[in-house]
């Protein structure tokens, strides 16, 4: 390739997010059935990887992931921002999915901190699903916002 790792820089940080047919108040317990309505998030900076679609069955056959969603952006709390903005898009109606956890996730201060390691579910989950139970978004107050639409337009256009 003729390149070498002293010429590689860093340019911005990716979040990811699995989004499943589970049910996190039932310990993330796979959901079956038939999606009755979807529509999937899009936008500057996201990447999803996965088919979903009306109409799709979900069979118990199969594993639960049906989407991997990517939110790319200059810092992590860009990135999260990203990511809340896009899992406020998908709609997945007719089979329970983990988006109002995934979102409760990615309003967490510690979360978008980056004050997080392996023990971070054990300790958070409890107020994750009670906040997941809601629609999963933390007091705006203290949310990480995604930047106005408006703004970005404006930045893309000039």
């Amino acid at each position: 390739l003729g390149i070498t790792q002293d010429t590689i820089s860093l340019r911005g940080v990716a979040v990811q997010c699995r989004i499943t047919t589970e049910d996190p108040s039932d310990n993330f317990r796979p959901d079956t059935g038939m999606i009755t309505n979807y529509r999937s998030a899009a936008g500057p900076g996201i990447r999803l990887d996965g088919v979903g679609y009306t109409g799709l069955t979900i069979s118990p056959f199969y594993d639960s992931l049906l989407t991997k969603i990517t939110a790319r952006a200059d810092s992590f709390p860009a990135a999260c921002a990203r990511m809340r903005r896009a899992l406020t898009e998908f709609t997945i109606d007719g089979v329970r999915s983990n988006i109002n956890f995934l979102l409760a996730v990615m309003t967490d201060d510690v979360f978008v901190a980056g004050g997080v390691d392996t023990s971070y579910i054990e300790v958070q989950g409890p107020g994750l699903l009670e906040r997941a139970k809601t629609g999963g978004i933390a007091d705006l107050g203290t949310a990480i916002r995604a930047p106005d639409q408006v703004d970005l337009l404006a930045n893309y256009i000039a």
